[in-house]
C-alpha cells in the first residue's frame, strides 16, 4: 500500500501564549496523521516558547525553530516551509483553528487531481468564541474567481485564505516563497506570483477552518494595511494584462469596508464613491453607500423618537402637577 503524502504545518508564532495551545490541539485532532508541525517563534517574549516545547515535549511530530529575533510573518513562515520535510505545506497562524478532517479532505483532493499543485478551501471567522455570520460574504466573494487559472483577477482580490491553503514544496521552492519585504499582503503576492506561472488553484467549497477576528488585525491597524495594500499594487503595476483602474477600484472598497466596520460611516461613504468614480456602476460599491444611508437614517430617526419620547413625558409630568 503506497504511504500517504507527507504534510509539514508551518505555524509562525509571536507572543501567543493566549492562543497557540488551542491552535496545536486543532492540528492534533487532524483525522490525517502524516504530518509535522513546525512551530516558529519569531522571537517571542511570552510564555509562547514554554507552551510549544510543552508540546513538543510530548509530541515527536511537533518541531519547534526558535529564530533570534522578530523578523515578521513572511520571514517565519519562509523559515519554516525552508527546513519542512513534507511533499505538501499547510500554514496555520498560531491563533487560527482547522476543523479535524480539513488535511485528510485537502490530500484526497490532491490525490484525485494530481496535476493541482495548490489548493484551498472556504473558511469562517469567529471572536470570543463565537462563529461572526456574514449572510452577504458569500455573494461578494464569488466562487468562479477561487478555482482554476486566477491571474489576473487575483492581483484584485484575495480569495484564498492563507489557514487554508495546501501546496506542494516544489511549487514554493520554483517562486522563492513569501516577500519578506511585504508587511501585510504578504499571502496575496505569493498566489499572484504563483499564479503568473499558469498554475491551476484547487477548491474545496466546505468551511473547514476558522480565521480569529483580534484586535490587532486590519481594522484596527487600517493605516498600516492601507501602505502594505498601495506597496503591493505598486509592486505588481508592471505585471503583464493588468487594469490598474480595477486595483485601485478595489483598494478603495476595500478600506471603505474597513471603515465601516470601524463605525467611521462618513470615511467609509467617501472610499466607496471613490470606487465608483474609478469604475462607475459598480454594484457592491453603489450597494454598500445605499445601505449606509439607510443606516444613518435610522439612527438619525431613532434619536428623533428618543427626544419626542422625553418631551411628551415631561408634558405628561407636568400636566400631572
Amino acid at each position: 500500500m503506497a504511504t500517504l503524502p507527507h504534510v509539514s504545518i508551518i505555524m509562525p508564532a509571536y507572543n501567543a501564549s493566549a492562543t497557540i495551545a488551542e491552535s496545536i490541539r486543532s492540528v492534533l485532532n487532524q483525522s490525517y496523521a502524516n504530518w509535522e508541525l513546525i512551530i516558529v517563534d519569531d522571537g517571542s517574549r511570552d510564555n509562547t516558547v514554554y507552551i510549544a516545547n510543552n508540546f513538543a515535549e510530548k509530541e515527536k511530530r511537533i518541531v519547534l525553530l526558535k529564530l533570534s529575533r522578530n523578523g515578521g510573518l513572511s520571514n517565519a513562515r519562509n523559515e519554516g516551509w525552508r527546513i519542512a520535510r513534507g511533499e505538501f505545506i499547510a500554514f496555520l497562524d498560531s491563533d487560527d483553528l482547522w476543523h479535524e478532517d480539513k488535511l485528510e479532505k485537502q490530500i484526497r483532493f490532491h490525490q484525485q487531481n494530481p496535476n493541482i499543485g495548490i489548493s484551498h478551501t472556504d473558511f469562517k471567522s469567529f471572536k470570543d468564541g463565537k462563529v461572526i455570520r456574514r449572510p452577504l460574504r458569500g455573494f461578494v466573494h464569488l466562487r468562479k474567481y477561487k478555482y482554476g487559472k486566477l491571474y489576473p483577477e487575483i492581483c484584485y482580490k484575495n480569495s484564498i485564505g492563507v489557514l487554508t491553503v495546501m501546496v506542494r514544496k516544489s511549487l514554493l521552492e520554483s517562486v522563492d516563497g513569501f516577500d519578506v519585504s511585504l508587511w501585510g499582503l504578504e499571502d496575496q503576492d505569493l498566489w499572484i506570483r504563483i499564479a503568473m506561472k499558469n498554475n491551476e488553484f484547487g477548491y474545496i467549497d466546505e468551511s473547514l477552518a476558522l480565521y480569529r477576528i483580534t484586535e490587532t488585525g486590519m481594522v484596527r491597524a487600517t493605516g498600516k494595511y492601507k501602505r502594505a495594500y498601495k506597496k503591493l499594487i505598486y509592486k505588481t503595476s508592471s505585471y503583464p494584462g493588468l487594469n490598474m483602474r480595477m486595483a485601485w477600484r478595489y483598494y478603495y472598497r476595500y478600506f471603505g469596508t474597513a471603515y465601516f466596520k470601524k463605525s467611521q460611516m462618513k470615511l467609509a461613504q467617501l472610499y466607496f464613491w471613490q470606487s465608483l468614480v474609478i469604475v462607475p456602476f459598480d454594484f457592491i460599491s453603489a450597494s454598500t453607500i445605499v445601505y449606509m444611508f439607510v443606516v444613518e437614517a435610522k439612527l438619525v430617526f431613532a434619536n428623533v423618537r428618543k427626544v419626542v419620547d422625553r418631551v411628551q413625558k415631561a408634558l405628561l409630568a407636568n400636566d400631572n402637577r
